[in-house]
């Protein structure tokens, strides 16, 4: 009988520790559940011979249990109530069997409880890897449960789309919170096919509402051949897709240049008699209305003039006479013929401290300049905030003692922004949204920057402003000859 009650004890001790103790979330109530197992022990070692009973090797399923859950900070204190509750069966008694099997009990607790910490800091060095290993990664990672929720993100997410990980914790993605277009979720897309979707090209929403482009993949998370959740990996194509689209720009005007400079040779020499022989007729014809007629004609050919002009600006090779220029000095100079003239336009400056001197044609930087403000100006017709930022960009990987790659310019109004179909074409020569206008102010922007080795880029959303953004390289002298210095 003894010995099934051993039995019976001892396997409640082995598994229903472990079993429970997990489902119990309040450390306390499972360390009193294993106090009322200690106990339970004490009263069958006191009704079944006291010190003389075997019944005492049921403390070590407890030990061990304990030790391998909570590891030293749960088996010391316990080795301690066990002590105390043992001890009692000993007064007047020979203390050696006491010591014997207490020093038995704490020995192989202890030495199971260090086993259990030495695996638990294994585990937290493992996470603690892991962890910095995906956030070290530049692509985005969000994972999701089953059912769309997201229950995690790593830092480049984060900075990526704007949001913390509290912010989007437990949220469904196309219900609670749009990462994607709607109706473009790979997510949801891949838990609908039960597939993985990889390398795909899409947008993703940022907190802002601007929408950037991005690769995604997707991929199924498996535990035992089963499906427990989805993680998406993405990566920000914002800067190749504006280098891509910058290379195809610069081909299609290659050619369009090519093309504008024979056909506006061929238009103005005719726009040159029609302009003379109406100056003559003005000065025969007496009648008034006939006189009015003319100045049109002439009015007329001179806007086509003027139209033909900056076509031919546009298309003759831009060669500037760079001079290091205090870049500086040409914003001020700059916005003082433009927006500062505006009362109802807030300018802000933020320049960047040690922006050295810089090589470009102070002439066509300032038409550049002029070019952006006054359309920032026009985007501001009730009133607004002009922003304008300058910083040094070092080149990454490089030491502090070395030169910088580029200074970048940011020209930010508050203005009605641009709208993202129109964004992709502002550059194209006589693309405009304007009701006046040529269309090849941004476009011959675009060619004097090009010109200096630099790029030039446009964030916008609609009603969000409009936004550009200069790079221009510090140091030319290798690739276009000795600069003079002048400070404009």
């Amino acid at each position: 009988m003894h010995v099934f009650l051993f039995m019976g004890i001892n396997a409640v001790f082995w598994l229903g520790i472990p079993i429970l103790s997990p489902s119990i979330r309040s450390r306390w109530l499972t360390f009193s559940l294993i106090g009322l197992f200690v106990l339970i022990v004490h009263f069958v070692l006191v009704f079944t011979g006291g010190q003389s009973s075997l019944f005492y090797y049921l403390y070590y399923p407890i030990i061990f249990s304990t030790a391998f859950m909570y590891g030293l900070s749960g088996v010391v204190p316990l080795v301690a109530l066990i002590t105390l509750l043992y001890s009692s069966l000993f007064w007047g008694d020979p203390m050696h069997t006491f010591v014997v099997r207490i020093a038995q009990l704490a020995l192989g607790g202890l030495m199971l409880g260090f086993l259990s910490e030495e695996k638990r800091n294994i585990e937290r060095k493992l996470g603690n890897y892991a962890e910095s290993l995906i956030n070290s990664i530049g692509s985005g990672m969000i994972v999701t449960d089953l059912k769309g929720r997201i229950r995690s993100l790593n830092r480049a997410a984060e900075k990526i789309l704007g949001y913390s990980t509290e912010e989007l914790s437990g949220k469904r993605i196309d219900q609670d919170i749009s990462i994607h277009p709607e109706g473009l979720s790979p997510i949801l897309n891949a838990l609908s096919k039960g597939e993985n979707q990889d390398r795909i090209d899409t947008h993703l929403i940022k907190k802002t509402g601007e929408e950037i482009p991005a690769g995604v993949s997707v991929y199924l998370l498996e535990e035992n051949d089963e499906q427990i959740g989805v993680v998406e990996i993405f990566r920000d194509l914002s800067e190749i897709k504006a280098r891509e689209a910058q290379i195809e720009r610069q081909r299609r005007l290659v050619a369009l240049g090519g093309m504008a400079a024979e056909v506006a040779h061929e238009v103005r020499n005719p726009l040159g008699g029609i302009k003379g022989f109406a100056s003559l007729l003005g000065r025969k014809v007496q009648d008034d209305t006939a006189k009015k007629y003319v100045n049109r004609i002439i009015e007329g050919v001179s806007s086509i003039e003027q139209v033909v002009d900056d076509f031919l600006l546009y298309a003759r090779p831009m060669e500037p006479r760079l001079r290091m220029s205090d870049f500086h000095q040409i914003l001020d100079t700059c916005l003082l013929l433009s927006v500062e003239q505006n009362e109802t336009i807030q300018v802000e400056k933020h320049y960047g401290e040690n922006i050295p001197k810089l090589p470009m044609d102070p002439e066509q930087m300032r038409q550049v300049l002029m070019n952006l403000m006054i359309n920032a100006e026009q985007a501001m017709p009730d009133g607004g905030v002009f922003r304008i930022q300058t910083r040094v960009v070092q080149t990454q990987g490089t030491s502090t003692n070395q030169r910088p790659e580029y200074v970048e310019v940011t020209l930010a109004d508050t203005g009605v922004g641009i709208p993202h179909a129109v964004r992709e074409r502002v550059f194209d020569p006589f693309f405009t949204t304007k009701d006046t206008g040529t269309g090849l102010g941004l476009a011959i922007v675009h060619r004097i920057i090009e010109s200096h080795h630099g790029a030039v880029y446009v964030r916008s959303g609609k009603e969000q402003g409009t936004v550009f953004v200069l790079e221009l390289p510090v140091n030319q002298l290798s690739v276009t000859g000795r600069c003079s210095e002048e400070s404009p």
